[in-house]
């Protein structure tokens, strides 16, 4: 199947804004997002299921028995629909005879006397042919339908399954192609759940009578050779394999150890060596995506404690997948392809550098901390060698000390140590004084899979603008451990003696080379500040002129603090609750940021309306990096010119100019979004091309947007009202953006903002304040002509 056009095998948007995507597309688009990320080997099943763990897996033999007859009625199959039950046979067969459930040599299920206890005999395994679709909907339109489940508990002939109970899905088809596409389609959705670290497909070829597990991680997806049932030696390895799958149990069977559910059906984050757990409501946004983030955004609240529940008693998942087609105001943005991403740069560690550990919790909840044990803290810093097209050795991070380079002990709050440690166990960090504030009010849960070297940006950018104006306030977070992980690592070097891991049947998705391990960090992160979807203010002139001032104001901050955001979006921009008074501290930043001309715009910053979230991919403007045509952030809130540069593999400098460009797509977006019920004939087409996974057709009219002037209104309905900020945010940007053009061509050939000279880098400083300045001035008058009205 041919990808859509505009797309390419360096990025795409499968989880994008288009939240109704039909399966026919999905399906390609799944192929790009595990593009040079796919690793076949014999060893992947010891990656997941070691041997020490299963010492006896009791494989029947295929060649004799009941067996043989039901591995020969699957040769005599030509149509994919007549493999489902003799398939679903065989399956059964092996498990259940692996448990002691088939006496081979009678024929009789139990095979055991009157004295057995039955209530200690393993359960079947209930595999089972599926013919409806499944109960919950994560991805695209719709809702997916394998072939065959392996699920926790008997299913009733007319029920239908939701995600949360898959353990194992399985697909046939006579292409491996199109099987693998197919196949992760359902494996993105069982990762989509949240309560695993990896999700196993069976993809199965009907015509040649061979089969494939396919493990999808976030780190990347790991498939088996194709093995032919009837032959003896393959028989075996699949055959193992499928025991081990259905007898594991905890991490071993991709569990989350640290996250359970009550017997409402509530989530909850299990906090290591506390009496305490967080309890997660429905997400507020998310980011559905194999390789990559994963981000889920929770509001939250410390629970003293809850009754577990067994998963049977779990069938029935949240509702989150009906809110998602009822309410308009629930945003899916989609996700940053990790895979094909920038790779991160590496960090230079020392290997002399002290430990620092942080103090022990105290206030309310102290009691309930004191057999907490703060782990050693350091700070992953920017600094460091300039990165490389090549992704980093795993082996070499093994001994990788992630170095405090300007932390101090009071700031100590930065998970320390190799990957694999951090695989292993989990580490917890509070900010005290935010944490004893929270008590038991609400808060906010911020959980996402980050790169390992990058894992502590985030905290380190919120210690750098604690305080500022328009930022979330940082409380604390954790760093959620899947033992296990870390045997992921086998797969971080090169394969040894010139042999290759790429998968035979699928070469379409190898642009060069071999495949990359993309590792990283399971991460929670704690906020204070609540607030709500942009959407939901996208109704409300006012609120989305203030939304750009603050916005605009926390970028020249955030620039200020030597970081730049890359990844503005709908929902990295956050409206408050309820508008919050501006403290005089944060005004005398301001005047002292913007000089004198502050007191002509003081006025509009009495009140905050939006704040910004989410800094995994900010980076230091400061630090020398190399700049690929590599994507990082949204396309749809993407510059313009950014945007055309990756489309053209052309290289680029992000600055400040990009992000306020980024602020104005996730507003215009909100606006159109929260208004879809009356878009004009072009607004539907504005809004068809932030939706579409085709970039040309999204940059092109992005750069049309930017040149309407103020009188051009002839076909507005949703964007009528706000008009009178839009012309003015637009004439703001293509200057801003001339400015910082004719800028980088001084720049000496390869070099960047930060190897240029005192007198560009006071221009670029002074431009930047300028252009936040006038976008300020801007809103202020946008407001002036909006509420005259």
């Amino acid at each position: 199947m041919a990808a859509p056009p505009g797309t390419t095998p360096q990025g795409h948007q499968s989880a994008a804004l288009h939240d109704n995507r039909k399966q026919s597309d999905l399906k390609p688009l799944m192929e790009l997002e595990v593009c040079g990320v796919v690793f076949e080997s014999d060893d992947v099943p010891s990656l997941f299921f070691p041997d020490h763990l299963f010492p006896a897996d009791n494989v029947p033999n295929s060649q004799e028995g009941d067996l043989w007859h039901l591995i020969q009625d699957l040769s005599v199959v030509n149509k994919e629909d007549d493999a489902y039950k003799p398939l679903v046979a065989v399956f059964s067969y092996v498990v259940d005879h692996s448990r002691g459930l088939i006496d081979s040599s009678s024929n009789d299920a139990g095979g055991s006397d009157d004295s057995d206890d039955s209530s200690r005999a393993p359960p079947r395994a209930f595999f089972i042919v599926y013919t409806k679709q499944m109960k919950d909907k994560f991805d695209g339109a719709g809702h997916l339908k394998p072939d065959a489940l392996y699920t926790d508990r008997e299913i009733l002939p007319k029920e239908a399954v939701p995600w949360c109970a898959v353990r194992i899905a399985i697909e046939v088809k006579g292409n491996w192609r199109h099987g693998l596409q197919q196949g992760l389609t359902y494996a993105r959705s069982m990762l989509e759940v949240g309560d695993k670290w990896y999700s196993m497909v069976i993809v199965y070829n009907h015509l040649t009578l061979e089969l494939r597990f396919c493990f999808a991680t976030r780190h990347a997806v790991f498939v088996t050779p194709a093995w032919k049932l009837t032959n003896p030696s393959h028989y075996a390895k699949a055959a193992t394999t499928l025991i081990r799958a259905c007898n594991a149990s905890g991490s071993t069977a991709g569990f989350d150890l640290h996250r359970a559910r009550d017997v409402e059906g509530k989530t909850h984050l299990i906090l290591p060596d506390m009496h305490h757990s967080i309890k997660l409501g429905d997400p507020l946004c998310r980011r559905i995506h194999i390789i990559g983030r994963g981000t889920h955004v929770y509001p939250a609240s410390l629970s003293d404690s809850f009754a577990g529940a067994e998963r049977d008693e779990l069938f029935d998942p949240p509702e989150f997948s009906q809110q998602l087609e009822d309410d308009p105001t629930i945003h899916v943005p989609h996700l940053d392809i990790a895979g094909m991403s920038h790779p991160e740069r590496r960090v230079v560690a020392s290997p002399d550098t002290p430990p620092i550990y942080g103090a022990s919790p105290l206030g309310h909840i102290a009691t309930a901390l004191a057999d907490l044990t703060i782990e050693p803290t350091a700070l992953l810093d920017d600094a460091g060698v300039p990165s490389s097209p090549a992704a980093p050795s795993v082996h070499a991070m093994r001994a990788a000390v992630l170095p405090p380079a300007s932390s101090t002990a009071a700031d100590s709050l930065y998970a320390l140590g190799t990957w694999e440690s951090l695989c292993q166990k989990a580490q917890l960090h509070w900010d005290m004084e935010s944490l004893q504030s929270i008590g038991g009010s609400e808060f906010v849960v911020k959980e996402a899979w980050v790169s390992y070297e990058r894992h502590n940006t985030e905290v380190e950018v919120l210690q750098a603008v604690k305080g500022l104006y328009g930022f979330v306030e940082y409380a604390g977070h954790m760093v959620i451990p899947h033992p296990g992980m870390e045997r992921l690592a086998a797969f971080g070097d090169p394969p040894a003696n010139g042999t290759s891991r790429r998968c035979k049947h699928w070469t379409q998705i190898y642009p060069q080379g071999e495949p990359r391990l993309m590792v990283r960090v399971h991460r929670a992160i704690f906020y204070k500040t609540l607030g709500v979807s942009l959407i939901t203010i996208g109704g409300d002139s006012t609120a989305i002129a203030n939304a750009m001032k603050d916005a605009a104001t926390a970028l020249l901050l955030l620039y200020d603090k030597k970081h730049i955001h890359r990844d503005l979006s709908t929902w990295n921009l956050v409206a408050y609750q309820k508008d919050l008074k501006t403290a005089a501290s944060q005004l005398n930043v301001l005047k002292k940021l913007f000089g004198r001309k502050f007191k002509k715009i003081a006025k509009l910053f009495e009140w905050q309306h939006v704040f910004l979230i989410d800094f995994d991919h900010a980076v230091r403007w400061d630090v020398n990096r190399d700049h690929l045509p590599s994507r990082s952030g949204t396309w749809a809130f993407m510059a313009a010119a950014r945007l055309r540069a990756w489309i053209s593999k052309a290289r680029w400098i992000d600055t400040l100019i990009d992000d306020l460009e980024g602020a104005i797509w996730s507003l215009f977006y909100a606006v159109l979004r929260a208004n879809r019920h009356k878009l004009s004939e072009l607004e539907k087409l504005h809004f068809a091309s932030f939706n579409s996974d085709h970039p040309y057709m999204l940059a092109a009219t992005k750069h049309m947007i930017l040149a309407f002037e103020k009188d051009e209104t002839g076909d507005l309905s949703a964007l009528k009202e706000t008009w009178p900020l839009w012309w003015r945010l637009f004439r703001v940007a293509r200057g801003a953006r001339v400015a910082i053009t004719a800028l980088k061509a001084r720049l000496p050939e390869g070099k960047t903002f930060a190897d240029a000279s005192k007198k560009i880098k006071a221009e670029m400083d002074q431009l930047y304040k300028s252009t936040v300045y006038d976008y300020v001035e801007a809103v202020g008058e946008a407001l002036k002509e909006m509420n005259s009205k």
